[in-house]
């Protein structure tokens, strides 16, 4: 219920309704006892820790909506997967194929308010449910980009869209008798999620080396979790909304769906059939079979229809492009909120695409590493240290990261505005640096990015990062596929495609930007532990800014040039006001754009002095409401501009931005702002402002774990049982510190048991449930440490450290299915099933193996190439970073039934006990394998 129902939890039930005749009466009722207990197990079933509507029961209640994360964790893809199999199994049966109310007995969770059969949970789906999910996708995801970023968009929005589908196809969309939720067009995400998904991938398609064999793959702006770096195939969402379109004749939306199945996904229109005939998910062939009549003429291209540019609020994502065709550019800027599952520390990310390949982005990859903020385009600033012991959060403020799970609010968007010559957009992620009130780590005061576009070619980034204390590094990423070229402020980097990159650093003062070549190690500090890089994402360097001297307050100032050749670059130079408010900005040719070093004073005058060769002016920052006179004066060899609030003077656009020419060294004449602008209403003194510190952590499945408040008085953190093999003292719930003899294997299992179940349990980091047995690892010498917190507030703690020789290795015991929270647990990517060919006799195999190596994290025994079958410790995250190499590149590599490129990093999932299999194939004969099998 908590991890497997998520991909094929539609599977039983819709057999159950296709084959319904084939079963008997009995055989039904069975049935139908079944889907009642995992009803009961899908009501409260967690994964990430806030996954189901409570208090349980409850329905079309507006309390369902908090606290804000619990809302917010409805768009996860567990619960949406829990939303839809409930629905499935409560309508697969008629009626009189079920049993009594009374033979369904302790297995109906809900019989206390009145529910008597499967078909009463319809009540339940969309009250509970899909009302919750209607309400998150309206505040948190609207203009239709999903929040857990791009991998997880096909998984947990195409949950709703089957829902949607099955409440038609049973009748149930009657919104008389279960509310407007019910039927998709009531909410305007829907109506969003086309154009979002099309802003959000590249404007043509290409070859990726790692997946050449796929055909032509469109690139996403990834914004979360991704473990292979193409757009995959959409048709799991796409399927079901385009055959909703064909049942209630919506003929153009269908039109448009289909065009996106048939050109979009891994392949494009060349190798539809093949896709169509992938039945490793039949769910997926069964809706290519349905959307695709041969009679039907070929789907239009819908993107000339759309506006180049898109902002979806719900994230604040803002994407802008000067086209759809090969020589298209393309600007993505992204400040979302950081709560559940899969979400990386992207807030103040910009990505930029010219010409049929990216300039830079954010470095895709999967895990905690992979999600620093050092990694995503965007600033990393030192912190107060963090209280607590969850690794992920010491590790996100060592490296100055954007906080997982526990940001200290939302960031906000302060001002967008998009026309023909520019795209600018600014927003404060200062929140989201912060942790709550919970862990401490809460100096970060200001965190502002503005970015502005000159179309085509040019982006001005303009940095303010001030924290309350001195001594906190300020630090400016960004990040390439080659190797920059640096000199003094000046660094240049020719793309793979051959064109010519310049940035130009000219903020802070004396900053000296370095090239960067590490990557997000799985142990950031040791690189043999895997690569967190998504297979296919080539990123390989970074360039780095650091504001010399750690001040309290710095702003950086870079200039980036994008151009077919390197002569082409011209000269940037820092331009800084005189008097009146601080603004600071950049001249480049005949353009100067600058921006208000405090845009939260909404400042009103300010007086600048440029060269004479600049004639367009961009001054962002300004206040919205107010109307300006701009005056110019010759001063020596250029030009003196005052700009001062003024009744009856030039309006700025809506997001506070004056664009204006000037013609030879005084005539000043206006030029047009942004056509799509807008300015936040969110008061300047409440930007970066905390949330309240939660009072509902979640966790556990059920409502009475607490907050992060302080615990009540007579709270008892104490263990009543600990067993672990040579534990030393014998167990006394008032002894903290123990020792153990060092196990032969490296690893040991321990089960520790809560005097008040309510509270949280933690082993070694991971969310463990009281009573059960965790294998923690200690072969490194690591102490195991537990943990019980009443919400996030720590309440008891005992240690357990590993000493001498080693012992006699346990036996295994049943590792329990982990509730990773707030470890989000990997997906791995279905593997596409080739054309069909001809299968060729396998070529002969060298003895010795087809691996050249292998390289796990204690791995057992040492790699042989000629051993076939390994065992790994059960990693506390439930994932451990695979390496294979093949002894033959011409063969093909697959870990877990994905592709896998030789030599690349898969992270592998066994927190269910699952194996890692790798697979060796030549064409699609199997030539080798080998299995590791986690203990």
């Amino acid at each position: 219920m908590n991890y497997r129902g998520n991909f094929h939890g539609e599977a039983i039930p819709c057999a159950v309704d296709w084959a319904r005749d084939w079963f008997s009466a009995d055989d039904r009722q069975r049935i139908a006892r079944v889907f009642m207990r995992w009803i009961g197990h899908n009501l409260t079933a967690t994964v990430s820790g806030m996954d189901h509507p409570e208090p349980v029961g409850v329905t079309n209640d507006p309390v369902l909506f908090e606290p804000k994360n619990r809302l917010r964790t409805a768009l996860n893809n567990f619960s949406t997967s829990h939303m839809r199999n409930i629905l499935f199994m409560a309508t697969v049966l008629d009626a009189g194929d079920e049993p009594s109310a009374a033979q369904y007995g302790a297995d109906n969770k809900l019989a206390h308010l009145g529910y008597g059969s499967l078909g009463d949970y319809v009540h339940n789906a969309t009250g509970a449910w899909l009302y919750t999910v209607d309400e998150a996708l309206r505040r948190y995801a609207a203009g239709g980009a999903p929040a857990e970023g791009f991998e997880y968009n096909a998984s947990g929005v195409a949950r709703i869209a089957e829902t949607y589908l099955a409440l038609h196809t049973t009748g149930h969309d009657d919104t008389a008798i279960h509310g407007p939720q019910v039927l998709p067009q009531n909410n305007a995400f829907w109506d969003a999620v086309i154009p979002a998904y099309l802003h959000l991938i590249s404007p043509t398609p290409g070859v990726i080396a790692d997946f050449n064999w796929l055909g032509e793959l469109y690139q996403p702006a990834n914004y979360g979790d991704m473990e292979s770096y193409y757009v995959p195939d959409f048709t799991s969402l796409f399927g079901p909304l385009g055959v909703r379109a064909l049942l209630i004749g919506d003929g153009a939306r269908l039109d448009v769906l289909r065009w996106l199945v048939m050109h979009t996904a891994p392949g494009g229109a060349a190798r539809l059939f093949t896709r169509a005939s992938d039945v490793t998910h039949a769910r997926t062939a069964l809706f290519y079979y349905m959307l695709f009549d041969p009679s039907d003429p070929p789907p239009s291209d819908p993107r000339p229809a759309l506006a180049l540019h898109h902002h979806a609020p719900g994230i604040n994502a803002v994407s802008s492009r000067t086209g759809w065709g090969d020589d298209a550019r393309w600007l993505t800027w992204l400040l979302p909120w950081n709560d559940i599952d899969h979400q990386h520390g992207v807030g103040n990310s910009v990505q930029f695409w010219r010409k049929g390949e990216w300039i830079t982005k954010e470095w895709s990859g999967y895990g905690y590493s992979a999600s620093l903020s050092s990694f995503k385009n965007t600033l990393a600033i030192g912190n107060d240290p963090a209280t607590g012991t969850l690794d992920f959060i010491h590790q996100a403020q060592a490296q100055g990261s954007q906080q997982p799970y526990v940001a200290a609010g939302d960031p906000t968007l302060i001002a967008r505005s998009d026309g023909p010559d520019f795209t600018y957009v600014t927003g404060d992620a200062a929140n989201l640096y912060n942790t709550d009130g919970r862990f401490a780590s809460q100096d970060v005061l200001e965190a502002r990015r503005s970015v502005f576009w000159l179309k085509p070619d040019v982006l001005f980034v303009f940095d303010r990062a001030r924290t309350g204390n001195e001594g906190r590094f300020k630090r400016f990423w960004l990040s390439f596929f080659t190797q920059p070229s640096i000199q003094g402020q000046h660094a240049l980097v020719t793309t793979p495609g051959g064109q010519s990159v310049a940035v130009d650093t000219l903020l802070p003062v004396g900053a000296m930007p370095q090239a960067d070549a590490s990557r997000p190690w799985y142990d950031l500090d040791d690189p043999s532990s895997g690569d967190q890089t998504a297979t296919g994402d080539e990123s390989a360097w970074r360039l780095r800014v650091d504001a010399p001297g750690d001040p309290a307050d710095a702003t950086f100032l870079h200039v980036v040039q994008a151009r077919d050749h390197v002569g082409q670059h011209l000269i940037p130079t820092l331009v800084t006001s005189i008097a009146g408010a601080d603004f600071q900005g950049a001249a480049l040719g005949d353009v100067a754009v600058l921006f208000a070093t405090d845009i939260r004073a909404l400042p009103t005058q300010t007086t600048y002095r440029v060269d004479a060769g600049v004639t367009r002016h961009y001054v962002t920052g300004l206040d919205p409401a107010q109307t300006y006179d701009v005056t110019a004066a010759s001063v020596g060899g250029g030009k003196e501009l005052r700009i001062r609030a003024a009744s009856g003077g030039w309006p700025t656009d809506a997001a506070g931005v004056l664009a204006f020419q000037t013609v030879g060294r005084r005539a000043v004449t206006p030029l047009p702002g942004g056509v799509d602008a807008a300015f936040t209403t969110t008061p300047m003194d409440q930007i970066a402002v905390p949330d309240p510190l939660p009072d509902d952590s979640g966790g556990g499945g059920d409502s009475g774990s607490g907050g992060g408040g302080s615990p009540p008085p007579d709270v008892d953190g104490s263990l009543t049982d600990l067993v672990i093999p040579g534990l030393t003292p014998d167990f006394d719930p008032a002894v903290t510190e123990y020792t153990i003899p060092m196990p032969a294997g490296g690893a040991v299992p321990v089960t520790a048991t809560l005097a008040d179940a309510s509270l949280r349990l933690f082993i070694q980091s991971a969310e463990v449930q009281s009573g059960a047995v965790w294998t923690a690892w200690v072969g490194d010498g690591k102490s195991i440490d537990i943990v019980i917190y009443f919400g996030w507030t720590e309440v008891g703690r005992y240690t357990v450290t590993p000493v001498g020789g080693s012992a006699p290795a346990p036996e295994p015991e049943p590792q329990p299915e982990p509730v990773p929270q707030p470890e989000p647990a990997p997906q791995p990517a279905p593997a596409p099933t080739p054309e069909p060919a001809p299968q060729p006799e396998p070529a002969p195999v060298p003895a010795a193996g087809a691996l050249s190596d292998l390289v796990v994290p204690r791995l057992s025994p040492a790699f042989d190439p000629a051993v076939k079958h390994y065992s790994v410790p059960m990693p506390s995250s439930g994932s451990v970073p695979v390496t294979a190499t093949l002894a033959d590149p011409t063969l093909k590599l697959y870990i877990q039934s994905a592709p896998i490129a030789s030599g690349a990093t898969w992270n592998a999932w066994v927190g269910d006990g699952r194996a890692i299999d790798i697979v060796i194939y030549r064409e699609w004969t199997e030539v080798d394998r080998y299995t590791v099998a986690p203990q």
